[in-house]
């Protein structure tokens, strides 16, 4: 079965809403991306501030909740899908 990976850059202008991750099946993309979010929960961001999320999935179109992410004041944009090898 394949495996697909799906990239998106969340916009948000409050804290990062942590429950998110959990909802959508995602995962900050790099290092950097799990930095920022802990300083948004801190209140140290400055707004709008970006996160780059990944999620994996074996369909090859991928549905965020983008209504659910409006709604605690974030926007997200669906920016890749690549097949994973293997």
């Amino acid at each position: 079965m394949a495996l697909y990976e799906h990239e998106a850059t969340v916009t948000c202008r409050y804290a990062f809403p942590i429950d998110m991750l959990r909802y959508d099946g995602c995962y900050p993309r790099r290092e950097e991306d799990s930095h920022r979010i802990e300083a948004s929960i801190r209140g140290e961001y400055e707004e709008p501030f970006e996160v780059e999320i990944a999620k994996r999935s074996p369909e090859k179109g991928t549905s965020w909740a983008y209504a659910r992410w409006e709604s605690r004041g974030c926007t997200v944009k669906h920016i890749e899908t690549r097949k994973l090898e293997g």
